[in-house]
């Protein structure tokens, strides 16, 4: 029998797979949960883009276990021991825009996108805006279609933990109702930051390429901002489609 397995690639050791943990918990059933693995690539987007020079005979995985830093290393070879490239039915991977990385190169996010933009060939590219803590900055004071914050933000972690008002929760232990909130409100945001409508959106795919053209046309270039919106709700709607949350006809 020809195995198939989901990968997931975070960029972060500790925040990415705990939000997996999570997420996997409340809305990934059945024996879906045991075919998936998740490695870690240690750095930033920007260092991917130099690694992989978006090469189209590129092998993730021989990436992954050879070419990253020693922890990740290791702990990819443990996770990807025995496993090659045909037992990979969709690659997913997670990054956040970063846009303090000494290397930040807004051409470069647009050819990663172009590049891994497919699960099933090279993968599909996820990005948060600023990064995978803007799951938690549901600001106490600002809602969050409007919730902006500095595209280059040296402290967004703090800039959280000051101003969210779920900031702190532990996100292994967010409840379904939470997480479900989370989703309409990132699912409405990523439609108002595209069409300029704060809805439900009509298609389960928000398309990753037209997102980030839509946060540099709106907020990177006039305003050095970013809308505040993290992937992995987007990531659920669109594969792991719940009927709780599913056609909305609002996020209100």
């Amino acid at each position: 029998m020809e195995s198939s397995y989901f990968l997931f690639v975070f960029e972060g050791e500790k925040t990415e797979p705990a939000i997996f943990e999570s997420l996997c918990k409340n809305f990934i059933k059945g024996d879906v949960v045991n075919t998936m693995y998740h490695c870690v690539y240690g750095t930033d987007i920007y260092d991917l883009y130099e690694t992989s020079k978006l090469d189209e005979n590129l092998d993730l995985l021989v990436l992954l276990r050879d070419q990253v830093t020693e922890k990740p290393q290791a702990i990819n070879q443990k996770v990807l021991q025995g496993i090659h490239r045909d037992d990979i039915s969709e690659i997913f991977l997670f990054f956040d825009y970063d846009g303090q990385a000494k290397k930040a190169d807004d051409e470069k996010i647009s050819k990663m996108l172009q590049f891994f933009d497919n699960e099933t060939e090279h993968g599909q590219l996820f990005i948060s805006y600023p990064s995978a803590e803007a799951l938690r900055h549901m600001h106490k004071d600002t809602t969050f279609q409007h919730l902006v914050t500095d595209a280059k933000s040296k402290n967004y972690k703090k800039c959280v933990n000051n101003e969210g008002e779920w900031a702190s929760l532990n996100i292994k232990k967010f409840p379904r109702d939470k997480w479900l909130h989370l989703i309409e409100q990132h699912a409405c945001k990523a439609n108002h930051i595209i069409y300029g409508q704060f809805v439900y959106p009509q298609q389960a795919r928000v398309e990753q390429t037209l997102l980030f053209q839509q946060q540099k046309e709106k907020y990177i270039d006039p305003h050095k901002k970013v809308a505040v919106l993290s992937s992995f709700p987007l990531f659920i709607i669109e594969h792991f489609p719940d009927s709780e949350f599913q056609n909305k006809p609002s996020g209100k």
